[in-house]
């Protein structure tokens, strides 16, 4: 019933968005890597770090309120890719110079997948090459998840999260 009742308040204000000329909701801007801008960097197989790095950089330099960063920079892999280092050294670089001003900082969610782990029944963070540099900086740095379900019988997505930590082992980063 209650999701009934949702859905139906939802659809009588699905026109209904506030206005940003009229500073109802604050201006956000989303960075895309475009097909072209892809193409020109060689198509790689993954986003290259040094561009990323300078992509969250142009972000923070503009000091918005908040910086979502929704590529998944946690492969598999635990040994660096090329760039690696260099972006967790600017996460760090970040957290250093937030502390002694933290209310002009910027924070920054770094997206990463989860995965079930059939041990526990649980899903649990995966583990990348930044989990050190991410936690080293929290809370000016932190992970997030772009995951959501949907139900299985009606496919609609409900209580969706839009961020959320993530813990180990009962323990935040």
């Amino acid at each position: 019933l209650e999701d009934a009742l949702m859905d139906e308040v939802m659809f009588l204000y699905k026109g209904n968005i506030p206005s940003i000329k009229a500073n109802e909701i604050p201006p956000f801007v989303l960075l895309d890597i475009d097909n072209k801008t892809y193409n020109s960097w060689g198509r790689p197989a993954y986003t290259p770090r040094d561009k990323l790095k300078n992509l969250i950089d142009t972000a923070v330099q503009a000091k918005p309120r908040l910086i979502i960063v929704d590529i998944d920079v946690t492969p598999s892999m635990k040994k660096p890719l090329p760039g690696d280092l260099e972006l967790a050294e600017y996460l760090k670089k970040h957290a250093t110079n937030c502390e002694p001003k933290q209310a002009a900082c910027s924070p920054i969610i770094m997206v990463r997948a989860l995965r079930y782990d059939e041990a526990s029944g649980s899903l649990t963070p995966r583990i990348g090459f930044f989990e050190e540099a991410v936690t080293q900086s929290f809370p000016h740095t932190q992970w997030g998840t772009a995951e959501f379900y949907a139900s299985m019988s009606t496919g609609i997505t409900r209580r969706w999260s839009l961020w959320e930590h993530t813990c180990t082992n009962e323990q935040l980063p």
